[in-house]
């Protein structure tokens, strides 16, 4: 193992109320480690990010503390234990470690160290045990971070527990076979049976259960003082046949303390940040005190500026009454156009109802359709009834009865032609009438097309007089960029002014980004505490 060499006896200590934080990756690599942890071991942040976390290491501390530390981690669990570190100058610190596993998404991703001042009395212990181990005591190892007489009393312990247990057991076994087999058992024999297995019993309540008992007792009441005061340095008192319950919480409490210590570090480096955040702040409105300076000569260039806006104003005054009489004679043109609207609309209303007569003669045309096809078959059948009665006429010879009745039938079919023929006139009469009509439409249609024309050409007369108040209105446009023009001078001078200004707004940005590289490493530290929350399922 390695050892950092040469060493000193000039001690330091960790002052009280701070805490050392660093963490490490999973190789122990560090990846992050607080001011006071670089002040007390004296060595720079370049040279301790990226370091093993044995940089710190001191040739006293036993090989078997840091094996226990790791055989802990690798399990998950947190190690709480004296330290004696080394200085970069050869110095040593003692601190209380308390590492625990960083995990991120269920899993470990590294390691985190919160490390606060002991006392003398814990440093005067973890030096003897130390000491002793290094010179190869017999019996003595290191057990979760704590030097221990290679777990004897606690073996003794189990074994009792057991033993006791076991005792109970057999004689309850006896008691029960006793009584099964009463009958076939001296009475002597089953008393004695029944005297073995009360006492069996009586020495595991007492020699085994009570203990358990005291020693829950006592770590309820140690476990309602931490809640009732909130101290996480009260020690829970250990032995007995809880003892590992104990140490378990034990190991819990050092976890929540920790993180409680590691947020408490990371509170302070934001109070630092702040202040500093605080002091750029300052500076920034110092900056903007000049720039407001910058500002009144800014505001004396802008009343160049306004005098020339007086003649624009004067300009656009007279382009105002302008545009009033262009209004008016669009106001004007939109009477026109409402006009030729009107009648446009009367024109459509006109044309619907030609168009509706159109339809009506269209019907008319139809039933006239119809009374043709009447007539094309009266035509047909008197054909036919003419073509038979000269057939009968020529086989009755001078006999005309047949004829005649083919004459009556002819006569029938004239009369119902006629009937045909007079409505086909009426119908051709009433075609006429819609006819006449719909061209009387068509000539008010016409007409009203007409008035839309003289409307329109009205419209046509006032957008001349507008295009005319128009070329008036550009002449005084050009009235109004000459006042520009000079105005465009007193802008030169604003811009002037305008360069002052931004040659304090540079000074101005790089405050702010010295203000941004701070944010960012508040937000980090920020990113540091939400992680070390994170690690426990609220």
């Amino acid at each position: 193992m390695k050892k950092n060499l040469p060493v000193t006896d000039i001690e330091s200590y960790l002052p009280e109320g701070k805490f050392i934080y660093s963490r490490t990756d999973l190789k122990g690599v560090v990846t992050e480690a607080n001011d006071v942890y670089l002040e007390i071991s004296g060595f720079s942040r370049d040279e301790m990010i990226g370091s093993s976390h044995n940089i710190v290491r001191h040739p006293d501390m036993p090989p078997a503390a840091f094996a226990d530390l790791w055989q802990d981690l690798k399990q998950g669990l947190p190690w709480r234990g004296l330290v004696k570190n080394r200085r970069k100058d050869g110095g040593f610190y003692w601190v209380i470690a308390n590492v625990s596993p960083v995990r991120e998404g269920g899993r470990v991703v590294g390691y985190q160290s919160v490390r606060s001042r002991p006392s003398r009395e814990q440093i005067a212990a973890a030096e003897a045990a130390y000491q002793a181990i290094n010179k190869g005591a017999a019996g003595l190892s290191v057990r979760h971070g704590e030097g221990l007489a290679a777990s004897t009393t606690r073996k003794k312990r189990l074994l009792s527990f057991q033993f006791g247990a076991g005792l109970a057991l057999v004689g309850m076994a006896a008691n029960i076979a006793a009584l099964l087999f009463k009958s076939a058992m001296p009475d002597a024999l089953g008393l004695a049976c029944a005297i073995f297995s009360a006492l069996t019993l009586s020495y595991f309540v007492f020699a085994c259960c009570l203990p358990v008992k005291r020693g829950l007792v006592r770590l309820e009441r140690d476990l309602n003082a931490v809640l009732a005061s909130g101290n996480l340095n009260r020690t829970l008192e250990r032995g007995g046949p809880s003892d590992e319950v104990a140490r378990q919480i034990s190991l819990l409490i050092t976890s929540l303390q920790a993180t409680l210590q590691g947020m408490a570090n990371i509170a302070d480096e934001l109070q630092a940040v702040m202040n500093v955040t605080g002091q750029s702040a300052e500076d920034i409105r110092l900056r903007c005190a000049e720039q407001r300076d910058s500002a009144a000569a800014t505001a004396a260039a802008l009343e160049e500026m306004t005098q020339s806006l007086h003649e624009v104003a004067t300009h656009s005054h007279d382009t105002y009454n302008v545009a009033g009489r262009v209004g008016e004679q669009a106001k004007q043109g939109v009477t026109q156009v409402h006009g030729a609207e009107s009648a446009m609309q009367a024109l459509t209303q006109t044309i619907n109802h030609s168009a509706g007569q159109i339809d009506t003669l269209n019907q008319r045309s139809n039933e006239i359709g119809r009374i043709t096809a009447v007539i094309q078959e009266i035509a047909d059948q008197t054909n036919l009834l003419a073509l038979n009665a000269s057939i009968e006429a020529a086989r009755a010879g001078e006999q005309g009865r047949g004829f005649a009745v083919v004459a009556d039938e002819v006569r029938k079919l004239a009369e119902r032609t006629h009937v045909a023929t007079e409505e086909i006139g009426s119908m051709v009469s009433a075609i006429k009438t819609d006819t006449a009509a719909v061209v009387d439409g068509m000539g008010i249609g016409n007409t009203q097309i007409q008035e839309g024309c003289v409307r329109v050409g009205e419209l046509s007369q006032s957008l001349l007089s507008i295009n005319d108040e128009m070329i008036e209105t550009l002449q005084r446009i050009q009235s109004v960029s000459t006042a520009t023009g000079e105005q465009s001078q007193a802008l030169q001078s604003i811009a002037s002014s305008m360069d002052q200004v931004s040659q304090g707004t540079d000074s101005t940005l790089q405050h702010a980004q010295h203000m941004s590289a701070r944010t960012v490493e508040l937000a980090r530290m920020v990113e540091r505490m939400r992680m070390a929350v994170n690690q426990y399922d609220l």
